[in-house]
């Protein structure tokens, strides 16, 4: 269960990003930095490459992304596709260029700058099965890209090759798969953030009906979590929420549409009897290579802005997450 957008603002373009689970998976902020050497399991192998900066969990000194963003602005995430993914054996594709999944994120983003880019890099590939390590199963996933542009692709492989699809509500969640979630918008091209005309009654009728309060326009957008209905609520938002003209403005604005598609726990519990819940929300200043997170017990905005140092390292570096309770105490004065 997740929900991932791009959202630009005058002050640049950003990303935001809910991850739900039910337990956590080692994560935390982690910088390839430029110098790292990379070995990807088709063999290829790159000693320099653009920096990424995103969350993963860290096996050695390889990262296993959830999202990340690179310096040229291309960010990219993988949401959770139960039932509906299918990755293949290696070699076992039509497709001439088999990446790991586990790898897929790291792949696409040590290659191309651009949506455009990677959808070249794409054209004619497919995703394998390869799990990172015995023990490790592999993740059903699918992907988003977007770059500084605000266009979005999303990248499914439902067969034995992948699919490069447009994404124009520059959103994604779970399943069903993409052309549902962009059919399923047009049940709800009704609503809207103002008040709606009374088209109730008819011309001329005694029954004269107006609301009694703000809101009446967004009657009809569903509230429960999943993946269809938060798919609605997100696409919404990003589309008539504010564009702040500060970088500052636009992260929080960011925010506060992944609170519109969070995960309270307790509210939603899986088949194994176990809640799921926003393990973490971020926003990614893709235009200025930042990171910023908050976790479901901590509200307070952890910023990450790589050094020109950590940048030219050639090993990971991590920021661990602050998953307690951090209040800032205010003191009381006198008025006047």
């Amino acid at each position: 269960m997740c929900t991932t957008f791009v959202f630009p603002t005058p002050a640049g373009t950003f990303a935001g990003r809910n991850l739900d689970l039910d337990r956590h998976f080692s994560e935390r902020v982690v910088l390839t930095p430029r110098n790292l050497p990379l070995t990807f399991r088709n063999g290829e192998q790159l000693a320099q490459h653009e920096a990424l900066l995103g969350m993963a969990t860290a096996a050695g000194n390889t990262p296993l992304y959830a999202e990340a963003i690179n310096e040229a602005g291309l960010y990219m995430a993988g949401l959770y596709f139960p039932s509906s993914a299918h990755f293949v054996p290696r070699g076992k594709s039509s497709a001439s260029l088999g990446i790991a999944s586990f790898e897929f994120i790291t792949y696409v983003l040590t290659h191309a700058h651009t949506v455009e880019q990677a959808r070249t890099l794409l054209a004619d590939a497919y995703l394998t099965d390869e799990a990172f390590a015995p023990g490790l199963p592999v993740a059903d996933l699918h992907f988003f890209l977007t770059d500084l542009t605000g266009q979005a692709l999303v990248a499914e492989q439902t067969g034995e090759r992948l699919e490069l699809k447009d994404d124009p509500a520059q959103v994604l969640t779970n399943n069903p798969p993409l052309e549902f979630q962009l059919e399923h918008l047009r049940y709800f091209m009704h609503v809207s953030p103002t008040a709606p005309a009374n088209n109730f009654s008819a011309s001329g009728s005694a029954l004269s009906l107006a609301p009694n309060a703000q809101g009446f326009g967004q009657i009809g957008i569903p509230g429960d979590s999943t993946a269809a209905s938060r798919f609605i609520r997100a696409a919404f938002h990003v589309q008539h929420a504010t564009r702040p003209d500060t970088v500052e403005a636009s992260i929080t604005q960011v925010f506060h549409i992944l609170d519109a598609v969070s995960m309270v726990a307790g509210a939603t519990v899986n088949g194994e009897g176990l809640a799921e819940v926003t393990l973490y929300s971020a926003a990614l200043d893709m235009s200025h290579f930042a990171y910023y997170v908050t976790t479901y017990d901590n509200r307070r905005i952890m910023a990450v802005h790589p050094s020109t140092d950590a940048l030219e390292g050639s090993s990971l570096m991590q920021v661990a997450l602050q998953n307690t309770p951090n209040f800032e105490k205010a003191e009381l004065s006198l008025l006047g």
